[in-house]
């Protein structure tokens, strides 16, 4: 309260969120191996880069069940994602004379997500999906929501008459935004996704923009 007739407040706040998570394949891939398997071969550096230890078998080695990825090369998939948001809502509450109110609220949910990948060359994903080439991965999201709410409300009692009477407008707006860039077949694995413009194919671009506004009107006597 900053005076009897004047008040003001806001609750807001920020977070932010790091993490590098490998792929799902990491888990996945070993949880369904064949139990059996000896695991050296598929994690010692000196052979887990051959063609007989790209990928997994489930019965027997041969070529017809080397079907999953190694899990201990999958985690060679870099990965960075970070998110940000930031959510406000203010208001403010003007009391000139008895009965009669004036308020205004404006609430807002601010949040940006940006993930980059890198797939190496020389483990199966490459190879099976992206003919053997490296593959450089760039995305950001951003998103703003806001609501804007009014009203004007008097309420006043004349001997045994009460008047009440409200008006009141709220908008609301949502924007969305998508980038999506990506880039294959690079010279070295060792910049990951920091030299996006060193692929020799990056063609792969999207992006995205969502706009949406909804205002209203509220009017009512008693």
């Amino acid at each position: 309260m900053i005076k009897p007739w004047l008040k003001i407040g806001t609750n807001s706040s920020f977070s932010r969120t790091e993490n590098n998570l490998p792929t799902d394949d990491v888990y996945d891939k070993a949880l369904n191996a064949n139990p059996l398997l000896n695991p050296e071969p598929f994690r010692d550096p000196s052979t887990r880069y051959t063609w007989d230890y790209l990928t997994l078998y489930y019965r027997v080695h041969n070529e017809g069940n080397n079907n999953d990825y190694n899990p201990f090369n999958s985690q060679e998939v870099a990965r960075e994602r970070a998110r940000n948001r930031f959510l406000s809502s203010n208001y403010i509450n003007i009391n000139p004379i008895e009965g009669l109110n004036i308020r205004s609220t404006f609430a807002l949910d601010v949040s940006s997500q940006t993930w980059f990948e890198y797939t190496p060359s020389y483990i199966q994903e490459a190879i099976r999906h992206y003919n053997g080439d490296a593959r450089a991965k760039h995305e950001r999201w951003s998103q703003l929501n806001w609501q804007w709410d009014n009203t004007i409300t008097y309420d006043k009692t004349i001997n045994k008459h009460r008047m009440n009477f409200l008006f009141g407008t709220s908008t609301t707006k949502n924007t969305e935004n998508y980038t999506k860039a990506q880039g294959d077949r690079f010279a070295s694995d060792d910049l990951l996704w920091n030299d996006l413009k060193g692929a020799a194919a990056n063609d792969k671009k999207n992006l995205i923009q969502i706009s949406r506004a909804i205002p209203s009107f509220l009017f009512w006597v008693e």
